[in-house]
């Protein structure tokens, strides 16, 4: 399907955009981003992953999936280095 394609580079894009916030954040041992952004954004992800998987878009279940791994590391940095 085209629209798992899109969903799927969209995501790409913003995992890749995460990673370096999330490096910068285990270099410095601290994360300054508000909880509820966090605690969102977190949940968001996986629901909208788990949502994609059953409409049956692999591709971008995988990814949005794997942006809701680099948010929900931010979390708990937040929740270790608080």
């Amino acid at each position: 399907m085209m629209q798992d394609w899109i969903l799927m580079a969209c995501s790409v894009a913003f995992t890749y955009a995460l990673i370096p916030q999330v490096l910068r954040n285990a270099k410095n041992q601290r994360c300054d981003l508000a909880w509820q952004t966090l605690i969102l954004t977190s949940i968001g992800l996986w629901v909208t992953a788990g949502v994609y998987y059953s409409l049956g878009l692999y591709k971008s279940a995988i990814i949005t999936a794997a942006a809701a791994i680099c948010w929900t590391t931010m979390l708990l940095q937040r929740i270790i280095w608080e």
